[in-house]
C-alpha cells in the first residue's frame, strides 16, 4: 500500500479537528520538523520526525523534540 499526503491535506485537518495551526517544514528528504507556537509568552514546540527505515508493513521514525517538550515527557 502506497499512501501519500501532502502539507496542506496534513495542515487542513489538524486545523479542522485541533483548531491550531503548526508549521509543518521539511528538514531533509527523511525528516520533517512541526512547530507549533500557543502565544508569545511561552517558547515555540517542535518536534522533529525522521522516517528511519520502512519494511514489510512497518514503518520504523524517530523523533526528537524541542527542550519543552523533553522536560514535559519527564
Amino acid at each position: 500500500m502506497n499512501v501519500q499526503l501532502t502539507y496542506n491535506e496534513i495542515m487542513n485537518y489538524v486545523k479542522s479537528q485541533f483548531h491550531v495551526e503548526p508549521i509543518v517544514e521539511s528538514v531533509d528528504s527523511k525528516t520533517l520538523r512541526i512547530t507549533y507556537k500557543m502565544n508569545m509568552f511561552v517558547p515555540a514546540v517542535s518536534v522533529d520526525l525522521h522516517v528511519d527505515s520502512v519494511y514489510n508493513k512497518t514503518v520504523v521514525l524517530d523523533y526528537r523534540c524541542s527542550d519543552i517538550v523533553n522536560g514535559l515527557l519527564k
